[in-house]
């Protein structure tokens, strides 16, 4: 591969380097020449040491490419910006290597990005005494004007949108006469950001990210034409970002943590025919996409998340976790099947009951298996019964008696059912013992008072609850004071004293050996979904009564 000849490539620099005290000039083809013959010596001479000992102990190979030692040479002496952040990026990673939970690299590791080479060189390369000499030299004082007086919009000033403002201020995007970056974020710094989105500091906790992350960039290159918003990107917004606003954009970047933003930003970009510049992470996996019009697919005719072939099967989750990440994606999935999508359901049933139910009744009639549509809607109907019961006189107390009805579902029921279809000392037909390896059998959990995790739960699960219908505004706008009686465990625990503890509910769910579930309702089911569907479909809901899906935000506290 190419890397052999980016190794010999390098020696032949070195050579050089060592032999006229100096890197080759850029852009020097007499440098780049004298580099080529030492590389054509080197390569001949370890050719000639593996015949002579009939074995290959040095690096050699059978044909020189002598173009890639040309452009090593040609460029040897410029450091471009990303290329240094990329590197930095590696070389931080082998330090957090040599704590020693992980293995440093031991070999060489060769890179180079000569895709990105201009295809015939540019006439305009000679250096101006600017801090951009060094990308002139490779693209040239024309393409470095452009970028200069380019105007963009980045979508995001997290971790990502930390690295690319970071960037722009770096190579000089938006630095011109004409040129401005605009960025956004309605979010604020959070104590948890400061370990990885760099351009935030202590004294930032607090503040707008936008505007922290702008000061931060333009104390890089004072050039900056950075204009911080702090409104999101949203059809709501576009009295804000108007026709002018994208018209005005040569390219837009989105650091965005949700697909929904993403795909909104992406539509903006389709019709107004900008250049988009996608990116993301997911845990040490990442993503990007250049998104050029009338050249490429767009970000949403790309692959979904549906597509990730590392996907975590929702049983496994359930059932039989094992890993860390088991329980983050279980608990993430937690909180939208508890304080999102009831209250999105719920927020649905009111604007239209009939509509709601009618939807819902033939969801199942369409199924091809009634008894498993059954036990796929009836959770739903349930849920959206137990909002509207609670709405009309609810109160924090009732909010912590439906939080200990989570809790007794979650960490009593299922897990019982669990116990119950596969015991301790369980074998198979071989027997071969059940609770082996990477199941580890489960405790069946009973809420405690006065164990501070149970109570923690509880909390949370309540003043979340309390939002969702409306006995509380959104955190974000008016956050519960630290010494309010919510927050006290307390209080929280004398109102479990006298909360009755929920009956069992047992599970329909047929849980496999494997992890995998099969839904079956039964007669009693299918009567409670039957009785359910009648009752919704003549309520009628007060005019005050309303529910507010939470949030999720991974960055609060």
């Amino acid at each position: 591969g190419r890397g052999n000849h980016l190794h010999i490539a390098l020696q032949a620099v070195y050579t050089f380097q060592e032999s006229m005290g100096r890197l080759p000039e850029p852009n020097s083809d007499a440098d780049a020449d004298a580099v080529v013959r030492h590389a054509r010596f080197i390569n001949d001479a370890a050719r000639l040491m593996n015949a002579t000992c009939s074995s290959n102990l040095v690096m050699a190979v059978e044909d020189l490419d002598e173009d890639v030692v040309r452009k090593v040479a040609l460029h040897a002496a410029v450091e471009l910006q990303p290329v240094a952040t990329f590197f930095g990026g590696v070389v931080a990673q082998e330090v957090v290597k040599i704590a020693g939970k992980y293995t440093p690299l031991n070999q060489w590791l060769h890179l180079d990005w000569f895709e990105v080479l201009p295809e015939t060189r540019p006439t305009d390369c000679e250096p101006t005494g600017s801090r951009y000499d060094n990308q002139i030299r490779v693209f040239g004082k024309a393409f470095q004007e452009k970028l200069l007086n380019t105007t963009t919009f980045l979508v995001g000033t997290g971790a990502l949108g930390c690295e690319m403002l970071k960037n722009f201020a770096l190579i000089g995007v938006g630095c011109g006469g004409t040129g401005t970056v605009h960025c956004t974020d309605n979010d604020v710094i959070e104590v948890s950001n400061l370990n990885r989105q760099f351009l935030f500091r202590s004294h930032n906790v607090g503040k707008q990210k936008s505007e922290a992350s702008a000061a931060a960039a333009k104390a890089m290159n004072p050039a900056l034409n950075v204009v911080p918003h702090t409104t999101l990107v949203m059809p709501s917004t576009e009295d804000h970002f108007n026709d002018t606003f994208w018209e005005s954009l040569d390219f837009v970047t989105n650091a965005l943590d949700n697909i929904k933003a993403r795909e909104y930003v992406d539509g903006r970009c389709v019709f107004y025919e900008k250049p988009l510049l996608e990116s993301g992470t997911l845990g040490t996996k990442c993503n990007s996409q250049v998104v050029m019009p009338h050249l490429t697919q767009s970000y949403t005719d790309g692959p979904t998340q549906a597509d990730d072939e590392d996907s975590i099967p929702m049983c496994t989750l359930r059932n039989f976790p094992s890993l860390i990440d088991h329980c983050i994606e279980w608990a993430r999935a937690q909180f939208t099947d508890r304080f999102v999508q009831p209250a999105t359901d719920a927020s649905k049933f009111i604007a239209d009951p009939a509509a709601w139910v009618k939807e819902l009744q033939g969801g199942v009639s369409s199924s091809g298996s009634r008894a498993s549509a059954i036990s796929q809607a009836l959770p739903k109907a349930r849920a959206v019964k137990a909002f509207l019961d609670r709405a009309a006189d609810a109160s924090f107390e009732s909010m912590v008696a439906l939080a200990s009805e989570f809790f007794h579902e979650c960490f009593r029921d299922k897990i019982q059912a669990l116990v119950d279809a596969y015991p301790e000392d369980h074998a198979d037909d071989t027997g071969k013992r059940f609770w082996t390896g990477s199941k580890k059998f489960p405790t069946v959990a009973s809420l405690d008072p006065t164990n501070p995790t149970h109570v923690q739960y509880i909390k949370a699960a309540a003043n979340i609850l309390a939002c969702n219908f409306g006995l509380r505004r959104d955190p974000e706008v008016e956050p519960v004071p630290d010494n309010h009686e919510w927050r006290s465990d307390s209080y929280i625990r004398a109102i479990l004293e006298r909360t009755p503890v929920p009956a069992y509910k047992g599970s329909t769910t047929k849980i496999g050996a494997g992890g995998d579930e099969a839904d079956e309702a039964g007669e009693a089911e299918e009567k409670e979904f039957d009785t359910l569907c009648s009752e919704l479909a003549g309520y009628t809901a007060p005019p005050t009564t309303s529910f507010t899906p939470a949030d999720f935000e991974k960055d609060h506290d």
